[in-house]
């Protein structure tokens, strides 16, 4: 990269009050990601797909949620990328050892709420055309986290593009529904904790021997030495 590469701020590009995209490259150190971003990723498919392509998706800042609202799993694995001292990847450039990425800014949610509902729709029409529904979209999000952000967002007035009123009243139930199986789980499990091990050893030896076993898998355990009336007895709860 020359040295006279101009890193443009979003303040020198926008002069007016009409809404505008634009993309600057900004440390990758100072990428701001969505701290509650429960999207599941494929962070290995995305270094390699940077590798062999380049970075030729920039991540969408949303100024009103305050952070990369899409595009949060590329720029970690462009930063998996970095800290492996991989080669520096086409679309990124490099200044003072520092990686610069470019972001898209603009264009921001008029509300926190509609920040999220945006970046679940970013991803979810991704998938969307043919035959994919909900069924197949849930399996990208950590399906309790998705339940819980959409029936908020909804509660909230907030409309989605990707999912409607019947999509989420579904990501509900199926949530309740691993709640209820994990209960019952759980409730078919015998309770183990009173109980107590108990071992017979011949002579002293025995004993220390097994004390030492038990004491490291950290048991309970009730050790006693037979053969006469003054039993060598040792107990550890």
């Amino acid at each position: 990269m020359s040295n006279n590469q101009v890193f443009l701020k979003e303040s020198d590009v926008i002069q007016d009050n009409t809404e505008k995209l634009v993309m600057r490259y900004v440390p990758l150190s100072k990428a701001l990601l969505w701290d509650g971003n429960f999207k599941k990723h494929d962070i290995g498919s995305m270094i390699e797909s940077i590798r062999i392509h380049g970075f030729r998706d920039a991540p969408i800042y949303d100024d009103t949620a305050g952070c990369i609202i899409a595009g949060n799993g590329r720029t970690i694995a462009l930063q998996k990328m970095k800290d492996a001292h991989a080669n520096l990847p086409r679309g990124i450039l490099e200044k003072d050892g520092e990686w610069y990425l470019p972001i898209q800014f603009g264009v921001n949610a008029n509300s926190q709420e509609e920040a999220y509902a945006f970046g679940i729709d970013h991803n979810n029409l991704t998938m969307l055309g043919g035959d994919i529904g909900i069924e197949d979209m849930k399996r990208i999000w950590d399906e309790e986290e998705f339940a819980e952000m959409a029936a908020m967002l909804t509660n909230a007035g907030v409309h989605f593009a990707s999912i409607d009123g019947d999509d989420i009243d579904y990501l509900i139930s199926s949530v309740d529904d691993m709640s209820d199986e994990g209960d019952s789980e759980s409730s078919d499990n015998e309770d183990y904790s009173s109980w107590q091990i108990i071992i017979e050893c011949d002579n002293a030896t025995d004993l220390d021997n097994i004390t030492a076993v038990m004491r490291s898998h950290n048991l309970k355990y009730k050790v006693v030495k037979k053969g006469n009336d003054n039993d060598l007895e040792e107990d550890e709860e």
